[in-house]
């Protein structure tokens, strides 16, 4: 096959998958099964926790996926180092670098450290009025 043959195939079955899945959603969608609603979202419309509580375990979350993300970067450091990549001081610049950044950033995210702006609270919460726990 020519190059141009390849690359028109490629194409073409990535517009057929695509269509399929769009195919797909909207068949389970006319089914009346409705998508997938977040587990934190759904435990509060069943009365399971309260909107407090389900925030509370999305920061939870968040903030163990950042301490998560960060002990990676310090394993990935340490590798480097170990297999001379960079010098201890390099790694030590880096890390410098990265504790540097203006707070601002985490307003914004996307740019490291706070890793993008998260799910936020739970939007279960967004169009009722804060209860006493909500506003502590």
């Amino acid at each position: 096959m020519s190059k141009i043959t390849t690359i028109l195939t490629i194409a073409v079955l990535g517009i057929v998958a695509a269509l399929g899945i769009n195919y797909a959603q909207a068949a389970n969608n006319a089914a009346g099964n409705a998508p997938r609603q977040n587990m934190l979202e759904q435990a509060v419309s069943d009365g399971i926790v309260d909107h407090a509580t389900a925030d509370k375990l999305q920061q939870y979350n968040q903030e163990q996926r950042q301490k998560q993300m960060q002990e990676r970067k310090e394993e990935r450091l340490g590798e480097a180092v170990r297999e001379g990549t960079i010098t201890a001081d390099e790694a030590q610049q880096i890390r410098d670098w990265q504790n540097s950044r203006p707070e601002a950033m985490d307003k914004i995210g996307g740019f490291g450290k706070g890793h993008g702006r998260g799910m936020g609270p739970c939007a279960a919460t967004q169009d009722q009025e804060p209860t006493e726990t909500q506003e502590s």
